[in-house]
């Protein structure tokens, strides 16, 4: 009896050590699984910090290295030299506000700078020879290119990167002059780019590169800006794209990604519920060991059972006294009388008193158990106990269900228990169990399954789940043999919006706007916010015809207006279409040519929607090809500018020339601006591209002023995003003062898209150009905005006729009109007209006869390069008969 008793006791002892294994193992990896999606979720979300400033850093650097080409500029203008380089540079260093010295380097060597007090120190250095800077000098010379040098001692003191421009007076190397530097202080690039705030949310950061090697020498790694904590093993690298090499922006937290401190207590939560669990079985091993000892004992004295059910109790007794200093909820069941008894932990964590509830349902709770069940889980959950009981098996009883507190809420409880079992193994009605609330394990396991497949923002599914969703749509598409629409919608204009109304604003017109996408879509649609404005619409089984039709209803129901606190907001999207399997075979494919396709719609005018074809693949891939050589083409000397002459009516005279803007592709060939300027003022290029127009045009006048030519008109065409830049009246006073040209022989031509956005401010800008003496021209006049209303209050010279209006002007009435009557509010407003597009003689004539004062086109003249503008010049005097 002995030898039975022990094995019994080993084997309880195996079945303990079993349970609490495989529950720490089980717990461990779960809580592990945990924290590795959180450390994902903090690397994404440092990337995303990390790009933002890498795209901050390199607007800021392109923004003050761009002062290089205006300097090298006036130094080919002035043959080899700057006339009063101090006032140019200081007039010149206010609009780059990161720049601390602008230096002139004839043969590499410094004899300029400015300004020159704190900087003397940097007079006479030769770049070529220097230790720190003379590999990236000739580095410079030998690309010609514009190349950073950084971070370097600098003669003058301190820290700080040089852009370093060379310049050559003709295309061959024998012609190289010298260098033009811009310096920056290393010291205030953290603060001008916003990367000190990094350490403030709590990041510890690196921008650096790998310094320029040569030869057998190594590259190192140079420090530019840095946090005070240091970067850990696992920090996240951005690259920033730079002239002549990159540099990395490294993120990490100091602490690490993952939070450890939450991991060991979570890890410790783990422990103590598997030892809590262990205990529990070995509490029911025990139990059962008592029995089997006591049906030993029984069997040697007596076979009564009645004392089988006294050990019973008294192990039982025991057992809720350990239950209950482990503050886990017991409970007993007793199939022949039907009571059902429960700690003083199963009242308290339900929030009731345990006398008052047993006063009023008496030693029976099982109908007050039932009443305080969820009623989606009182079915399942008397189903499975009733299940169980009528089991004789050992097995153990486990369930889950919601359960009423006694404040209302509903909490969730795992339910575990066994049947005892008398001295010969059989069951006994007694069935003992314990409740433990669940309900922050499962909030915790929703949240996680929530944040892993949803926008937060939107509560929509996230490109996670709208990838699995898709893959299943495709599927049952392929099996039904049908097909499968996926719709990219993008907002119109959402950035106004936002930038003008502020950002709560906009994040509640997306949530918003996706309410009304859930109200129009069908169940079986999948709606996806995909990030920013855009969101994806996969629609099962949906042919092109059925596409185009709920495109075309989705269209109208966005426009209606959105209410926003006081903000009534009307909204248009645009519609980029792929249909499977036509266009894709995967969601991959489908989301890139719908992309395409939404570009497109966008493209022409908004408010509308494209299906995708193999023809936009080909413009979408011309157009990034545009875009990627665009910002490489002033410095490959790709641009230059035509001028087209201007004659008067009257007398046939010149009195100017419009410059006009060509690109020269190295494998597209000549690319016309009506393609390439609206990519430029897309990605931000029209600015500087627009600076490098005023400064050529403005040179060339020079040009020919120094030769003595006749003075003219120049025209240059202003864009409606360079119009917008704040200090658009500060940078032409600069450009006009360096090339002394007078502000009367400007004109900026202006579409009058410049008075959409903001009229108001148009006006007061175009004000202070009138101030400066510089003549302004509406161009394109009558195919736009043409508001009466604010036209009279514009300081303008001319109103340029349309080309379009001046095509058929000799067969279409309606163009005579309209060119008549453009003419006659000129003539009342006090301005000239110049009419575009002249072709013909009879044009000519009849443009003349209706009392237009001025015309270009190639009946007059075709745009001429400078040489041949230059020609013309000397040619024709200004009082002589024209064609």
């Amino acid at each position: 009896m002995p030898a039975r008793q022990s094995r019994l006791h080993n084997t309880a002892k195996v079945a303990v050590i079993l349970v609490f294994l495989s529950s720490l193992l089980v717990g461990s990896g779960l809580t592990w699984q945990h924290s590795q999606q959180e450390v994902k979720q903090q690397k994404l979300a440092a990337i995303d910090i990390a790009r933002f400033h890498i795209n901050s850093l390199q607007v800021q650097l392109e923004r003050n290295l761009s002062s290089a080409y205006a300097l090298a500029a006036l130094i080919k203008q002035g043959q080899g030299d700057i006339r009063d380089f101090d006032a140019v540079a200081g007039q010149l260093l206010p609009f780059y506000p990161q720049v601390k010295a602008l230096v002139l380097s004839p043969d590499g060597i410094v004899t300029k700078t400015y300004p020159l007090t704190g900087n003397e120190g940097a007079l006479g250095l030769n770049q070529f020879t220097h230790p720190g800077q003379g590999k990236e000098a000739l580095l410079a010379r030998d690309s010609r290119q514009l190349t950073l040098t950084g971070p370097v001692e600098l003669a003058q003191g301190g820290v700080g990167l040089i852009g370093r421009l060379p310049v050559f007076m003709a295309e061959d190397d024998d012609a190289f002059w010298g260098f033009v530097s811009v310096v920056i202080l290393l010291s205030d690039l953290p603060a001008h780019t916003g990367l000190q705030r990094l350490e403030q949310r709590g990041y510890a950061f690196e921008l650096w590169r790998q310094a320029p090697s040569s030869g057998f020498d190594e590259a190192q790694r140079q420090t530019i800006a840095r946090s005070s904590a240091s970067l850990s093993n696992d920090a996240i690298t951005e690259t920033l794209a730079l002239p002549n090499h990159s540099w990395q922006l490294s993120l990490a937290q100091p602490g690490g990604w993952r939070d450890t401190q939450n991991l060991v207590l979570q890890l410790l939560g783990t422990l103590v519920f598997s030892l809590m669990l262990a205990f529990l079985v070995y509490l029911l091993a025990q139990t059962r060991w008592q029995a089997r000892r006591l049906e030993l004992q029984v069997e040697a004295r007596t076979r009564e059972i009645s004392d089988a059910r006294n050990q019973l109790e008294a192990t039982l007794a025991r057992q809720q006294s350990l239950i209950t200093a482990s503050n886990t909820g017991a409970w007993e069941y007793d199939r022949s009388t039907g009571e059902l008894s429960c700690s003083d932990e199963y009242f308290s964590m339900l929030g009731l008193n345990k006398q008052i509830h047993e006063q009023r349902y008496g030693r029976r709770l099982t109908s007050a158990w039932e009443d305080l069940l969820h009623p989606e889980d009182k079915a399942c959950a008397r189903q499975i106990l009733a299940e169980y009981l009528a089991r004789e098996d050992d097995t153990l009883y486990e369930n889950q269900f919601r359960m009423r507190h006694a404040n209302g809420n509903w909490i969730w409880i795992l339910s575990r228990g066994r049947t005892l079992r008398d001295c010969k193994a059989h069951p006994t009605p007694l069935t003992v169990g314990t409740h433990i609330d669940i309900t922050q394990q499962i909030r915790d396991k929703e949240q996680i399954h929530f944040l892993a497949h949803f926008d937060p923002l939107t509560g929509l599914p996230n490109r996670s789940l709208l990838v699995d969703r898709t893959r299943q749509a495709i599927q049952l598409a392929r099996r039904e043999q049908g097909s499968l629409a996926l719709l990219f919608l993008d907002l119109d204009r959402f950035k106004s919006i936002n930038d003008s109304l502020g950002h709560k604003i906009g994040d509640k017109l997306l949530i918003q706007v996706a309410e009304r996408l859930r109200h129009f879509c069908r169940e079986e649609d999948t709606i996806s916010r995909f990030g920013g404005d855009e969101f994806i619409l996969v629609l099962p089984l949906t042919d092109a015809e059925e596409a185009a039709h709920f495109a075309q209803r989705l269209l109208g129901i966005m426009t209606d207006p959105f209410a926003i606190k006081k903000h009534d907001i009307r909204l248009s999207v645009s519609l980029g279409i792929a249909l499977y399997p036509h266009d894709g075979q995967n969601f991959n494919e489908l989301y890139h040519h719908a992309d395409i396709a939404m570009y497109q719609a966008k493209e022409a005018g908004r408010n509308g929607y494209r299906f995708f074809t193999t023809e936009m693949q080909s413009r979408y891939s011309r157009m990034l090809m545009l875009e990627n050589g665009l910002r490489q083409a002033i410095e490959r000397q790709q641009l230059s500018l035509v001028y087209q002459p201007q004659f008067t009516l009257a007398e046939y005279r010149l009195t100017g020339f419009e410059a006009l803007l060509r690109w020269q592709h190295p494998e597209l060939g000549m690319i016309s601006p009506a393609e390439f300027i609206p990519i430029a003022e897309k990605n931000g290029f029209i600015i500087p591209l627009g600076e490098w127009v005023l400064a050529t045009a403005l040179q060339q006048q020079a040009r020919w002023q120094r030769q003595g030519l006749p003075a003219t008109l120049m025209g240059v065409n202003v864009s409606a995003v360079q119009f917008r830049h704040p200090r658009l009246g500060e940078q032409l006073r600069m450009l006009l003062s360096a090339t002394e040209v007078p502000a009367q022989q400007l004109e900026l031509e202006l579409t009058e898209s410049v008075m959409m956005d903001n009229p108001q401010r148009a006006v007061a800008v175009m004000e202070q150009l009138d101030l400066l003496g510089i003549h302004l021209a509406l161009d394109d006049f009558g195919t736009g905005y043409s508001s009466l209303n604010y036209l009279k209050r514009l300081r303008l010279a001319r109103l340029k006729i349309d080309q379009s209006f001046v095509r058929d002007l000799l067969v279409d009435e309606e163009d005579r009109t309209i060119i008549g009557t453009i003419i006659s509010l000129a003539r009342n407003l006090g301005l000239q007209t110049i009419a575009e597009g002249v072709e013909s003689r009879e044009q000519l004539e009849m443009l003349r006869t209706m009392g237009c004062d001025q015309a270009q086109g190639y009946h007059l003249g075709r745009p001429m390069t400078a040489e041949q503008a230059t020609e013309l010049l000397a040619s024709v005097a200004l009082d002589t008969a024209g064609p």
